[in-house]
């Protein structure tokens, strides 16, 4: 869900993520892409934990740009797919049996 108005010649969102959070933003669909590929560097080669930090920042932007109707490359839905993956497998991991 998303509510937009006008300032200064760009569009101000109010976003509602899947996971309740809420942010406002006045970034363009080159700012989202630039932050998600930012990331994406950052997880090339990380260890597990670097992954498991990084895995809701991910989900966030890939949010945003859905919210704000960019077009996602497969990259990076693979790439979120597979942090969120990580992150439910390091929760059962620590799951006592």
């Amino acid at each position: 869900m998303k509510f937009t108005e006008s300032q200064i010649g760009l569009n101000v969102v109010t976003y509602i993520g899947h996971s309740g959070d809420m942010w406002e933003d006045a970034m363009t669909a080159q700012d989202l892409f630039s932050e998600a590929e930012q990331l994406e560097q950052k997880l090339d080669g990380a260890c597990l934990d670097t992954r498991l930090a990084l895995q809701p920042s991910v989900s966030k932007v890939l949010d945003r740009m859905r919210a704000s109707g960019v077009n996602i490359p497969s990259r990076l839905r693979r790439l979120d797919a597979a942090l969120c993956e990580d992150a439910i497998e390091a929760r059962f991991d620590n799951m006592p049996v």
